[in-house]
């Protein structure tokens, strides 16, 4: 099992981010099934999304970007 997981701690991220391939995506989801280590780290990765992408969302929805738009329409 420890060699599967230095190959999917590889994948991984690309996995996170779906962008492997059929083949690939079947390897981790399997290795997954079974292995702790690494479902840990995936959640990992999971919760650190949320803890960047909250902040962002919310000034995203607080500001309006005028000076984006003022280029924009120049």
């Amino acid at each position: 099992m420890k060699d599967s997981c230095s190959v999917v701690s590889k994948l991984l991220e690309k996995y996170f981010d779906q962008e492997v391939t059929e083949q690939e995506r079947s390897f981790v989801e399997i290795h997954l099934q079974g292995c702790t280590a690494c479902q840990d780290s995936l959640k990992s990765m999971e919760k650190l999304r949320v803890l960047v992408k909250a902040p962002l969302d919310e000034a995203v929805q607080e500001e309006t970007f005028p000076w984006v738009w003022e280029k924009v329409e120049r």
